[in-house]
């Protein structure tokens, strides 16, 4: 019998509604617990990710990953007639099994193990049955919460010490079984073929480091000379645009190289304004004498697209707290022009006001105080769509790109309302 430790992570709750699966992992053991073979992918659900502050993973990260559809076929191989484990394997079992209802296939399993089940008997005074309290009762290493591969090696070092506690002999004498009833479609049409590359999340991540930065491929291309000034205002103007919703698409970068261009700039003038655009935002942080830790993360995130070195940035940053600049540049970013402007929100918010996350309903509440119109959906005579994931893949976004409306970054919009966030 095969045994396969599984988890997944998912963009909600609810596998029989519209929530999906977007990062799986598959650790296979042998009947003693030994590993055999792992296996992990991001999975582009086509949808809005959910919940990335607790998962972690962006549009950025799925856009070059297999649907479930792609890599369906390699993971059925995997599962077909094996014994499943899992923390609260119901869970992560519903959405695989849902996954593949969508592609007329149902994997027969012939049984599960609950770590979760098991850690009751294990350790009955615990009061919390959540897999990092347990890992840290048990004193298993374990990082990278809510990563799927981490969560199921996790989940695999809970056996193996609750299996030595209830002195199994081997994983059979766990196993709850399942009845077999086998495939609906012994080959499903969308099946047959299905041998998509997996993009493990380091992957991702370690292809996203090596993207070359804004800077680097705008000023790259740019002739040498003196940062002389004479442009740069319509250069920054540009910028500003571009990078409302904290994403640079390729065609965003031959506007700014077309609009150096045209100004005269040199590949130093457009140095220049790059550092000055963070010293700008930086300012505009530390403007009420406090930098937050969502400030941050957006600061981070700018330096990133600009490509301004990480020592230069800690030095504008701290460069700015000692002199609680007041004074910036004005900028589309902050200017009230938003009062009378309709606005649609989509996907899961990730600022804190007030100390308590920031609801839905109390950013659309903010927004109409602030004299804006709420919408529910994108149309063309939406002014701006706010989201907190630069490549959100929700249906919204997804209209918005198509008709040209307006995105902007939960970031900026909260700071063009004059709204404090954390």
């Amino acid at each position: 019998m095969d045994y396969v430790v599984l988890d997944v992570e998912t963009t909600g709750l609810f596998p029989k509604r519209a929530d999906r699966v977007v990062e799986i992992a598959l650790i296979r053991v042998d009947a003693l617990g030994n590993v055999i073979e792992e296996f992990e992918t991001l999975i582009n659900p086509n949808r809005d990710l959910g919940p990335t502050y607790i998962h972690g993973i962006t549009g950025e990260d799925v856009l070059r990953a297999p649907s479930f559809e792609d890599i369906g076929r390699q993971l059925l191989d995997r599962v077909e007639a094996a014994t499943l484990i899992g923390h609260n394997i119901r869970f992560d079992l519903a959405f695989l099994n849902a996954e593949f209802s969508r592609l007329n296939c149902s994997p027969r399993i012939a049984g599960t193990i609950c770590t979760l089940a098991m850690a009751r008997v294990s350790a009955p005074d615990i009061p919390s049955r959540r897999l990092g309290a347990l890992c840290n009762y048990f004193g298993i290493k374990f990082k990278d919460h809510h990563s799927a591969m981490a969560d199921a090696r996790a989940t695999l070092a809970l056996l193996r010490i609750c299996s030595d506690i209830v002195k199994a002999g081997c994983l059979e004498e766990l196993v709850h079984h399942l009845p077999t009833a086998g495939l609906t479609n012994p080959e499903p049409p969308r099946l047959a073929g299905g041998r998509a590359r997996p993009l493990p999340r380091s992957v991702a991540r370690s292809v996203q480091l090596r993207r070359k930065s804004l800077l680097e491929t705008v000023v790259s291309r740019l002739p040498s000379g003196d940062p002389a000034i004479a442009g740069l205002d319509s250069y920054l103007d540009v910028l500003d645009h571009v990078l409302l919703d904290r994403r640079v698409t390729a065609e965003e970068e031959e506007q700014l190289l077309g609009t150096a261009g045209e100004m005269g700039l040199s590949d130093s003038a457009v140095l220049a304004a790059h550092r000055q655009y963070l010293t700008d935002l930086i300012q505009t942080a530390w403007a009420d004498g406090v930098l937050t830790e969502f400030e941050r993360h957006d600061i981070d995130r700018v330096r990133g697209l600009l490509g301004v070195p990480e020592n230069e940035c800690k030095f504008m940053l701290n460069r700015a707290r000692n002199e609680q600049c007041s004074t910036v540049r004005s900028s589309p970013r902050k200017t009230p022009t938003l009062r009378g402007k309709s606005v649609c929100f989509t996907g899961q918010l990730v600022a804190r006001h007030e100390g308590h996350p920031m609801s839905r309903r109390q950013a659309e509440s903010l927004a109409r105080t602030a004299g804006l119109e709420v919408k529910s959906g994108v149309s063309r005579k939406l002014d701006y769509l706010v989201t907190a994931d630069p490549h959100s893949l929700s249906g919204k976004a997804k209209k918005a790109r198509e008709l040209g409306t307006t995105i902007l970054a939960e970031s900026v919009f909260w700071s063009m309302l004059g709204v404090t966030v954390d």
